[in-house]
Formats: structure tokens, sequence, C-alpha cells
């Protein structure tokens, strides 16, 4: 049950779950976040119910898509060009689906194989940790008790399926 979840993770976490606007808080994210990157053109495809509202972890949602966007920055958008970042969420039986894209290069076959292990990267070490996706598949699969897919298929851009159960707040 969602319920035993949450009691698991309160020994994990330093914060309790607690309501959360899933619309409200991704876009006020997204503008703080855009602005460490005004140098980049992304546009940002959003779809989230505004009436979203869940019981679930406020600051471990933007620790994963401040990983996720970071990421996307620094591996995917290597070229001066326009990217957009796509981001699909909805509730689907307790559990938030959140379905993230970017159109960036991509991952290669090491990246595909690797990427969640720790102090694995594709840049030189005094670009990147290899930590960023270690920590998000933390979050996700210890936290949140979650699941995170990557489609492993995609030959551009990459696509990211994370979902993880939640109460839905009325």
């Amino acid at each position: 049950a969602a319920s035993d979840v949450y009691k698991r993770q309160g020994s994990q976490s330093k914060e309790a779950a607690s309501h959360c606007h899933i619309s409200e808080l991704v876009h006020n994210m997204l503008r703080v976040i855009n602005n460490g990157y005004a140098n980049q053109e992304v546009s940002y495809a959003v779809s989230i119910n505004d009436q979203l509202n869940v019981h679930t972890y406020p600051t471990l949602l933007v620790q994963i898509f401040t990983h996720l966007i970071n990421n996307s920055h620094l591996h995917g958008f290597i070229e001066e060009q326009p990217y957009k970042i796509t981001i699909d969420i909805e509730l689907r039986e307790n559990t938030l689906h959140i379905c993230y894209q970017d159109d960036g290069t991509g991952l290669n076959s090491e990246a595909k194989k690797y990427m969640f292990d720790p102090f694995f990267t594709t840049k030189p070490a005094s670009e990147s940790t290899g930590l960023g996706m270690t920590i998000l598949y933390n979050i996700i699969h210890g936290q949140l008790a979650g699941e995170i897919i990557i489609d492993k298929d995609r030959q551009t851009g990459v696509k990211i399926d994370i979902l993880f159960p939640v109460n839905e707040d009325t």
C-alpha cells in the first residue's frame, strides 16, 4: 500500500511527505533552473493536469528534475542550437508517471549500459563527477520505492520514464 511506502521512507528522508501541487512545483522549478542556462536556447513542453495534487516528497521531485535537466545540458545539448525538453506527468492508480524527454544527441551504447553506475560519465572528470544519474536512481528506487526506465532503442535524444507510488490529495 502507498501509505506503507511513506512509513518506510520516513526514516530515509529528512523531509516528510506532504501536499504537493505538481504543476506549480514543476513550473517554478523550471523558471529557476532555466536562469542557470541563459546561454542555451531550450524550450519546455510541459503537460500536467493543473489540478494534480499528491502526497509526496517535493524536495525529491526537485532533485529528480534538476538531475535530469542538468544531464541534458551537460551531455545532450552539445551544440549551439535550440533544444527541447518535454515533461509529461500524470497520475495512474496512485502511481505518479513522469515521462522526461529531450531532443539532444542521445545516449551511446556505453551510456545506455552504464549510466546508473557510480562515476560513469562520458565527459572528462573535470566536467562531470558521474554521480548525477546514480543519485537519481537511488532517489527513485530507494527513497520513492519506484522505478526508472530508459528507452534504450532511441537513436537521438533521451526518453526516461519514472514511476513511483503516491497518494492523491483532494
